[in-house]
């Protein structure tokens, strides 16, 4: 299996309350598809089917438009956090 995360700028329409629309940019925002591997390497125009499956999840008070994706076949290891912390603390 892989895991596919889809990175999306998230848009929140303000004005639908007042029946108009005005889109603000708020961020991004993260979907995830876990997919059989086989199948992801005989996919021939990913990145147009991960676009749709990101415009499907659109409503009319916030919208979502493909920015790029990832594709992960393995767990992430996780770096160590006081390691981290260290680093950024010699950055003074």
């Amino acid at each position: 299996m892989a895991t596919i995360q889809i990175l999306t700028q998230y848009y929140e329409n303000y004005g639908f309350h007042e029946g108009t629309e005005h889109w603000k940019p708020k961020g991004g925002f993260e979907f995830t598809v876990e997919v059989d591997s086989d199948i992801l390497m005989y996919t021939n125009d990913l990145k147009a089917i991960l676009t749709q499956m990101v415009k499907e999840q659109s409503t009319e008070l916030e919208r979502f438009e493909y920015i790029e994706h990832s594709v992960s076949f393995s767990e992430p290891y996780q770096l160590d956090t006081e390691r981290f912390i260290e680093l950024v603390k010699q950055e003074d």
